[in-house]
């Protein structure tokens, strides 16, 4: 619960304050000898008292009109028309919001400043150029409800900025994202980026950190969202398309977050994001497979579990000259975790071995199997793969085209492979291929046609369930798009009018070829606004909608470090549009805002 709020009264003088309100209504005391502002709680007698004796005892027995005095030279100060003392106090301002900006874009705690940065500052300053500059630091306000105030200023001005540009977009349209999760102090958050046209490129940018206070249900997400919209005076009608994850609350179609979108606009795209898709297409295993997998987090788990054993294995893995000197926990929710747990194994399988016949583990056992250690490679392999599959599309403004066609080439890639390991060849799978040349010839035809079958039905099932996932693949129908004068002429219908007629223009133009070759995609449609309405807003709907919520996921890392179980508390909307918004505060204007509110 937040505190009463206290007000200012004129008595305060007596022990040298006056008042220095603030944007949100606010009375802050402010000592008319140092110029510090203190908190709202500080509006007592004794407070204000306690800070006269500690900082300046010599003043205490000053009458009224001392303080008084000092009060009418605070106000010149302030409202002094470009004097120094007006200086420095602009100063003192903007040098707090500048620390307030880089505590919170490295997502510190709020105290780091009052703590360790200015304390350092002080020295520094008085050991190289002496105590007299060292106190012209006193009028620089760093406490900790300061830089909250600040990083609340400089949030607000951020997402004002971003509201502002979607809004003068000349593209009207923004596609969104949106994923949930819950944080360190069991609250559910819903993180939300918006991707829109901003000078002639496509920008994404943070949009909103929420709190679900109660259920996680499709209908409290669309009402938190439609609630944030309304208030900053941004349209269903201009949304394009959203990605999410594929739960329930989210892409359900009737009590859904998509069921209520589509009834606010039936032409928004609600996809399920490609990353998680792919995720799960991936975890497809043939039992034997399957087996061997769990068995090789059985060995690491007997390993890790415990930290002596982590300990005594680490110091085998440097008597033997390693690589590494550690093996890595499975962890299921992250994406890419498969694929290196089990590389990392097979690479220390020796000292797996070595460790586990001296503690006399019976897992000791699979790694004298030879058909055990090549299903293992090949695991290896293919997870390294997927992982690749799965970085191709990850990062910041992936367009949807780029995503269908690396998952399309991967399943082209795998079926390839099919019909490599169906003729007995398996050196598309390095690690295997490696491993088999190394065994004895003798016994490699004990199991590798078995492991081969294995093979290849583990890469038809990919094949079958990334299919299944992703059934629309094809981007032949978008060559007008990406390569507009090398595609064919019929990629425009003739019916489609104007587009067709835009389109024969475009193609005849040598000035747009040697545009489209100097500028990117994103220019090229943008400044086409004009000439091909038509066309240029169809591919712009394309190149601002979302492939998947990975800026989201990324967010929730960032989340992770802003939200610890000391700022278990914490409400981390405004730390985390700062820590990751790429639009830059305006600091001089918040500034000049400060400085035009008038001490009474």
């Amino acid at each position: 619960m937040p505190g009463k709020k206290r007000h200012y009264a004129e008595a305060f003088l007596n022990h040298g304050f006056v008042n220095t309100p603030q944007l949100n209504g606010d009375d802050r005391p402010q000592c008319v000898i140092c110029l510090k502002v203190l908190t709202n709680e500080s509006l007592k007698p004794s407070k204000l008292n306690e800070h006269l004796m500690k900082r300046h005892p010599l003043l205490a027995g000053k009458s009224r009109g001392y303080f008084e005095g000092k009060s009418k030279q605070l106000r010149g100060i302030q409202f002094g028309s470009g004097g120094m003392a007006s200086e420095k106090l602009t100063a003192a301002v903007e040098v707090s919001y500048e620390v307030a900006y880089r505590i919170a874009k490295s997502s510190k705690n709020h105290t780091i400043a009052e703590d360790l940065i200015m304390p350092c500052t002080k020295l520094i300053v008085s050991k190289m150029c002496g105590e007299d500059q060292a106190k012209k630091l006193e009028g620089v306000s760093v406490s900790n409800t300061t830089i909250r105030r600040r990083v609340d200023d400089l949030a607000a001005d951020i997402l004002a900025q971003v509201v502002a540009e979607v809004k003068a977009s000349p593209h009207k349209m923004f596609s969104l994202q949106f994923d949930e999760s819950t944080d360190v102090s069991s609250c559910a958050v819903l993180l939300g980026y918006v991707r829109y046209i901003h000078e002639y490129s496509v920008k994404e940018e943070f949009l909103l950190a929420k709190n679900l206070k109660t259920t996680t249900k499709g209908e409290d997400i669309f009402n938190l969202v439609n609630d944030f919209l309304g208030m900053h005076g941004l349209e269903w009608n201009n949304v394009q398309q959203i990605s999410v994850d594929g739960c329930p609350a989210m892409m359900g179609g009737n009590r859904g977050f998509r069921g209520f979108v589509q009834r606010e606009n039936s032409d928004i795209h609600v996809d399920h994001c490609a990353l998680h898709r792919y995720s799960l297409a991936s975890k497809s295993l043939p039992e034997s497979l399957k087996i061997v997998f769990d068995q090789a987090v059985k060995v690491v788990n007997f390993i890790k579990a415990k930290e002596l054993n982590s300990r005594l294995f680490k110091e085998l893995c440097k008597e033997m000259g390693q690589k590494y000197e550690a093996l890595l926990y499975h962890t299921e929710v992250r994406w890419l975790s498969r694929g290196k747990v089990i590389t990392r194994l097979f690479e220390l399988r020796e000292a797996v071995e070595i460790f586990l016949i001296e503690k006399k583990s019976g897992l000791a056992e699979y790694f004298s199997d030879p058909h055990w250690i090549a299903q293992l490679g090949y695991l290896a392999d293919i997870f390294v793969e997927l992982n690749k599959g799965n970085l191709s599309i990850q990062g910041k403004c992936v367009t949807v085209i780029h995503s269908k066609e690396a998952v399309a080439a991967f399943i082209a890639k795998m079926k390839l492979w099919i019909k490599r390991v169906n003729r007995g060849v398996l050196a598309q799978f390095p690690t295997l291929d490696m491993y088999l040349e190394g065994l004895e010839t003798e016994n490699e035809p004990d199991f590798t046609e078995a492991l081969k079958g294995n093979i290849a039905d583990h890469l038809g099932q990919l094949v079958e369930k990334m299919e299944e996932y992703f059934p629309d693949l094809d981007t032949t129908n978008m060559g007008w798009l990406t390569e507009p004068f090398r595609c064919l002429d019929s990629q425009v219908d003739d019916d489609d009018f104007p587009a067709k007629e835009e389109f024969i223009a475009l193609r005849m133009s040598e000035a747009l070829k040697i545009d489209f070759k100097e500028k990117n995609l994103d220019a090229f449609w943008i400044e086409r606004l004009q000439d091909a309405p038509t066309l240029a807003t169809r591919a712009l709907n394309v190149l601002i909608s979302f492939s998947t919520s990975y800026r989201c996921e990324q967010g929730f890392s960032t989340i992770v470090g802003l939200k610890t179980k000391k700022r278990n508390r914490l409400d981390v909307e405004n730390d985390a549009r700062i820590a990751l918004s790429t639009t830059k505060p305006r600091i001089a204007k918040l500034v000049v805002d400060m400085q035009a509110q008038p001490s009474h």
